[in-house]
């Protein structure tokens, strides 16, 4: 009896087979249409409104099996939205001095050259391992999300 409720026990603290892993490695280029890459990023990223487009590079290990551990994530992303949205983006971070052009930035405006920001960012730390440059006349996020 007690060798079957510890099987029980240890069968019920295995991962369920049927749930998909999270992790990706993943380019905006990979998906079609702005909603599409909105969509997927927001599924990495809290995101406090949805964008009308982003370009992202997404590379999240799910370290949540057994046993699990933390996740380790690696995201870097350029957000467009009106620019009244962006305030809603820096709710509860700090403003802080930040490289306004980090070498991460340069590969994703390749992608939408268009979004190039003429102005200087306002930039900010929101929470552990998250950066953001704020472009508010452009409608641009930058959003730096690191986590090992």
């Amino acid at each position: 009896m007690k060798a079957a409720a510890v099987l029980m026990l240890l069968l019920a603290g295995c991962p369920d087979a049927k749930v998909k892993s999270r992790s990706t490695t993943t380019n905006s280029r990979t998906l079609a249409t702005a909603s599409e890459r909105s969509a997927f990023l927001c599924g990495y990223l809290v995101c406090p409104t949805m964008p009308s487009d982003a370009v992202f590079d997404i590379d999240f290990h799910d370290n949540s099996g057994f046993p699990p551990g933390p996740s380790d994530l690696d995201l870097h992303a350029v957000v467009k939205m009106t620019p009244d949205q962006t305030e809603l983006w820096v709710r509860g971070c700090t403003q802080e001095q930040l490289e306004a052009r980090p070498e991460w930035l340069r590969p994703l405006l390749t992608q939408r050259p268009e979004w190039a920001p003429k102005s200087a960012p306002d930039t900010y730390t929101c929470g552990f391992g998250q950066k953001r440059l704020v472009h508010v006349k452009e409608g641009l996020v930058m959003v730096q999300l690191e986590l090992h």
